[in-house]
């Protein structure tokens, strides 16, 4: 079972929710959006959600039913993450891509979102 990708602004309200890539596909140690967060966010994500390493958060994705805030990014980040969430979705066959979708989604004045998947 996946997860899917919810975008979320600071007060909480719902930009995105969609996509099927985390979960439901094999060996997210190759995913190149999910080593990206993990390059910017590991101290964040060692020290508040307890990963031991990147291959700990790749098995972790694969195996959850929901992940509430797993990071807050910037709007810049946020749009490396979705341009390298879209070259996963495509290397794994996925029919789609969404980068543009989202960000014709989050408001002008957001300066940054929360990325948890359910």
């Amino acid at each position: 079972m996946g997860v899917r990708l919810t975008i979320l602004d600071e007060q909480d309200n719902i930009l995105y929710y969609g996509s099927k890539l985390y979960g439901y596909v094999d060996d997210l140690e190759e995913s190149k959006s999910l080593k990206y967060l993990w390059d910017i966010k590991s101290e964040y994500l060692i020290k508040e959600h307890d990963y031991k390493d990147f291959e700990d958060l790749a098995l972790s994705m694969n195996a959850y039913t929901y992940c509430d805030k797993l990071c807050k990014i910037t709007i810049p980040q946020l749009k490396e993450f979705l341009k390298l969430y879209d070259e996963d979705l495509q290397a794994c066959g996925r029919p789609y891509v969404i980068a543009e979708e989202v960000m014709a989604e989050i408001p002008a004045d957001v300066e940054c979102v929360w990325l948890e998947w359910g």
